[in-house]
This record gives structure tokens, C-alpha cells and sequence, in this order.
């Protein structure tokens, strides 16, 4: 069984970019988060250091699928 070691949950009304610094964790953390952490640089940052993560993506974003699972 996987227990957070981390859970950060802040007001409706402050935005999530601002609840969490921009963090890279360890290899092989999981990190859930809401489309207000959808940043790119951030998502370099966290595949170089071998993080899986799942975040909501916006409507208006233009991508293309290199695999599925």
C-alpha cells in the first residue's frame, strides 16, 4: 500500500501555483496536482529527474500523443 508522504491543501481562493513552490522530488515520486501547475519548464525539470506526475490539461493545448499505455 503507497501512503502520501506529502499533502498540501490550501483555500479555494489562493491559487495552487502559489500553495507549493515549484518542486522537484526524489526519483520515483508520484506527484498528483491540479492544471495550475501545468508549466513545461516544470515538466522538463521533473522528467530529467525521473518523477511521474498527473496534472489536469488545458482545453487549449496543442499536443501530440508520442505513446499510450
Amino acid at each position: 500500500m503507497m501512503i502520501p508522504d506529502m499533502v498540501n491543501i490550501t483555500e479555494a481562493k489562493l491559487n495552487d501555483s502559489k500553495g507549493l513552490s515549484q518542486m522537484v522530488f526524489p526519483k520515483n515520486t508520484v506527484v498528483v496536482e491540479d492544471r495550475a501547475y501545468f508549466d513545461f519548464a516544470l515538466m522538463g525539470q521533473r522528467t530529467a529527474a525521473e518523477n511521474t506526475f498527473i496534472t489536469r490539461i488545458k482545453t487549449n493545448t496543442k499536443y501530440d500523443s508520442v505513446k499510450e499505455n
